[in-house]
């Protein structure tokens, strides 16, 4: 039997060498994402006490300055895909998606109150998720989890999304340490590149520094600065992975375009992941000229 097996092996080597096929690459992740599951509760408990009164203080703090309650929670899709009930600072106005449905949040939204603004700025809305945490629904460091209702939308969009299951969901992250928030499909898969990559390389020195760089983040430094002296930046394989847009990616990019005008996405790709230039500009520049030269016909839809 064990012959036959290593026979059977060689066949499968000598076809994949004979028909120039590569290696099917699995997605593989770290088993320290199970192991940190109870430490990291534990530390949720001592952070949850010294972290109570000024969660307090913000909660009063929303409610003086907006109609609504101080809490807001929402159903997202965490480990495996169960859901459960994060918990964060309201920094919209009440009842803000009752018009528009489930939709992202975009620089200068109107539905942000204007305490909201500072708190989404601070990033100090997803304190209260340190509930989550306590529950074991949540780490410090995992992919952000989303809403049942957007990855609806998304998946079929997006290559391995579920991929981003396989570990516990997380207040902060590779991608929320190098990329700006999510606008469109193109954006998700930038940061499911950056969030399989945690995932399979995921360790405490790693989570150490990430939380390092989120603290940085806070502190107002801008996103690659942080990231990059910590050591936590985008690897060079996500890089080119993402330089290489795909047909809908770029559709999605040309109905952004004006002539002469980077979009929003593509500017901070093309500009805040300083030191892959080198890596992404021939591409962008390729894609940029395309999308560009289209967007400037006259029958271009605008």
């Amino acid at each position: 039997m064990r012959s036959s097996g290593m026979s059977a092996t060689l066949e499968l080597e000598t076809f994949a060498k004979d028909s120039d096929c590569e290696p099917l690459e699995q997605f593989a992740p770290s088993s320290y994402l199970r192991r940190k599951r109870l430490p990291v509760r534990l530390v949720g408990i001592v952070l949850g006490v010294c972290l109570a009164p000024l969660i307090a203080m913000l909660i009063v703090a929303v409610r003086l300055t907006s109609r609504g309650p101080g809490l807001y929670w929402q159903r997202r899709v965490g480990l495996h895909g169960r859901e459960f009930t994060i918990y964060k600072l309201r920094s919209m106005r009440q009842d803000a998606e009752s018009l528009s449905g489930p939709v992202w949040a975009r620089k200068g939204d109107s539905r942000i109150t204007p305490i909201g603004g500072f708190l989404r700025w601070s990033h100090l809305d997803e304190l209260p998720q340190i509930i989550n945490v306590i529950r074991g629904e949540m780490c410090f460091v995992g992919p952000r989890p989303e809403r049942p209702e957007i990855i609806d939308e998304i998946i079929e969009e997006v290559d391995g999304y579920l991929d981003r299951h396989e570990a516990m969901p997380g207040i902060t992250g590779v991608a929320q340490v190098n990329l700006p928030p999510d606008e469109n499909v193109y954006c998700v898969r930038r940061k499911v590149a950056a969030d399989k990559y945690y995932i399979e390389n995921a360790s405490l020195w790693l989570d150490i520094r990430l939380m390092l760089a989120t603290f940085l983040r806070i502190a107002g430094i801008r996103y690659h600065y942080g990231a990059r002296l910590l050591g936590v930046t985008l690897p060079v394989e996500v890089l080119k992975l993402e330089a290489s847009l795909e047909d809908n990616a770029l559709s999605e990019l040309e109905s952004d375009f004006r002539p002469g005008v980077l979009p929003a996405s593509a500017e901070e790709t093309h500009v805040d992941l300083i030191g892959a230039e080198t890596l992404v500009a021939p591409a962008w520049n390729r894609s940029v000229e395309s999308a560009v030269s289209s967007s400037a016909r006259p029958n271009a839809p605008r």
